[in-house]
């Protein structure tokens, strides 16, 4: 009997390392967030990806790609193929040749050339029920769709009897990839944006929200340490109907799981 007890006793306390073992193992865990939206004015699809440790921000992505109106139609291009779309911004009447037929997944949009005063061009795509892009990016869903089009070159271009892929591709939309802000050579966005996923990984997320631009140097500053970054759209006073990045990493990691 006593030997008995001592291998049940051994068994028992076998089980109670491995548990604390166990449970040590998931503390230190890592564990993801994702989201997507409009940033920038809704001008752009974001899209951020975060992997926490306990506290411990580990890794951060966070990316944009650019709306289909970013690549205007080739010169070659059959007229039954391209639209003439005008709008006006601050004053300023801007006319590019778009693409007619872009298609996302299986949601097809066309472009209207009627722009409202003030739009973004953007909002001349629109589906066979009038829904603009912008409208239907609005859904965390849809960004998703349209930032995974993108980067996996799956964005269909009508050109004659052809759906295009290598048109508004990877190359052409995304941020990463097409020169976005690039000035002497130097990418300006990929510096902010850096500057902004080292900033978080070295101190988290609790205070994106109250960072502040710095008045003579425009560096976000979170008291007395810089972020480096200088864009606008890091921490604005106000984001109408798109996320600022702070807001987009906060809603990345609110989703982590």
């Amino acid at each position: 009997m006593k030997k008995i007890a001592k291998v049940v006793v051994g068994l028992t306390m076998a089980a109670a390392v491995a548990a604390t073992a166990g449970a040590i193992a998931g503390c230190g865990s890592s564990q993801t967030g994702e989201a997507y939206g409009l940033t920038h004015g809704a001008g752009y699809v974001g899209y951020s990806k975060i992997v926490v440790s306990g506290e411990k921000v580990k890794d951060l992505v966070l990316t944009e790609v650019c709306l289909p109106t970013e690549v205007t139609a080739a010169e070659t291009v059959a007229a039954a193929d391209k639209v003439t779309g005008t709008y006006v911004k601050r004053g300023k009447v801007y006319t590019a040749d778009y693409y007619k037929s872009v298609t996302v997944g299986s949601t097809a949009f066309t472009y209207d050339e009627t722009i409202p005063e003030g739009s973004q061009a953007s909002i001349g795509y629109k589906t066979s029920d009038g829904t603009t892009l912008l409208s239907w990016l609005s859904s965390e869903a849809n960004c998703k769709a349209y930032y995974e089009a993108v980067t996996t070159n799956a964005v269909k271009v009508t050109v004659g009897s052809e759906q295009k892929t290598d048109i508004m591709n990877k190359a052409s939309l995304s941020k990463e990839e097409n020169g976005y802000w690039t000035v002497e050579g130097t990418s300006k966005w990929k510096a902010n944006r850096d500057a902004t996923v080292n900033y978080v990984k070295s101190n988290g997320v609790a205070n994106l929200t109250k960072l502040k631009k710095n008045a003579d140097t425009s560096i976000w500053m979170d008291g007395e340490i810089s972020t480096g970054a200088t864009w606008n759209d890091l921490n604005p006073a106000t984001s109408n109907g798109y996320f600022s990045y702070a807001e987009l990493i906060i809603k990345a990691n609110e989703a982590v799981k």
